[in-house]
Formats: structure tokens, C-alpha cells, sequence
């Protein structure tokens, strides 16, 4: 039993959705995560980004996000084994480091005033020495 099941689907056909910030929904087509299981289980790397086939709007939208955080994050649905982890995982990778405030529970950006958590807002307007860290 599932609280709000599926729109859509048949019989042995497993659907997702993808919803925008925008509120825009899309539905699509669930890919299997059983190679993203086995390939942890053998401690291979993930699976690349571009590697991936479908999910196109998914891709998308994650793409949209690193390129401007202004659009605000992803609510990316579905049905276990659409290879939503598999996506995130994988664009992850192609991330570079950057500078975070270290013990932020934000992993605030300690030059961009815009991507800052509040204490460390706080922080710089007494003037403090914010520490950094590079992460992923």
C-alpha cells in the first residue's frame, strides 16, 4: 500500500515523475538500478554521467542547477529503481571542489553572501575569520 500511488501505470510498467521548482511535472519512463546495486556490492566506480540513457528532463534539470542555483533545487520522484541516486551520484563526480565554511551546516560559500547560511552571515558582519575546507 502506497499513500498516493502512481498516476498512470500499468500493468508491469513501472512510471516516475519529475517535478520542477517551477511546479512543473513530468512523467517519465523508471530505468533499473540492479547495475548501480551490483556495481556498489563490487566497489567499482559509479556509473559516469553521460553514461546514463533516459531520464533526459532529470538530467536536465540537475544540469540547470549547477549552471544557476538561483532556480532554486530539484524534486526529482519515483519508483524505487529509477536510477534517481544513479543521476545525482554521477553528476556529483563531475562537480569540482570548492571553498565551504568549515562546521557550516550549510556548506556556506565563504565569499558569496548570497549562498551563506545565517550564522555564518552573522559571523561576517563581527567581523570573524571564517575557516575553509574544500569538499565535493
Amino acid at each position: 500500500w502506497t499513500p498516493f500511488p502512481p498516476l498512470g501505470r500499468r500493468r508491469g510498467e513501472e512510471r516516475g515523475s519529475i517535478i520542477f521548482s517551477s511546479g512543473r511535472r513530468r512523467d517519465v519512463a523508471l530505468a533499473s538500478s540492479v547495475a548501480e546495486a551490483e556495481t556498489r556490492a563490487m566497489g567499482k566506480p559509479p556509473l559516469p554521467f553521460t553514461r546514463v540513457v533516459g531520464q533526459d528532463d532529470m538530467k536536465l534539470g540537475l544540469l540547470l542547477n549547477v549552471v544557476d542555483q538561483r532556480i532554486g533545487g530539484l524534486l526529482v520522484m519515483g519508483d524505487r529503481g529509477t536510477g534517481k541516486s544513479v543521476v545525482v551520484r554521477a553528476l556529483v563526480d563531475l562537480l569540482p571542489e570548492i571553498d565551504v565554511v568549515q562546521g557550516d551546516s550549510y556548506n556556506s560559500s565563504p565569499t558569496d553572501v548570497r549562498l551563506m547560511g545565517p550564522d555564518v552571515q552573522e559571523k561576517l558582519k563581527e567581523g570573524a575569520d571564517l575557516k575553509t575546507k574544500k569538499m565535493k
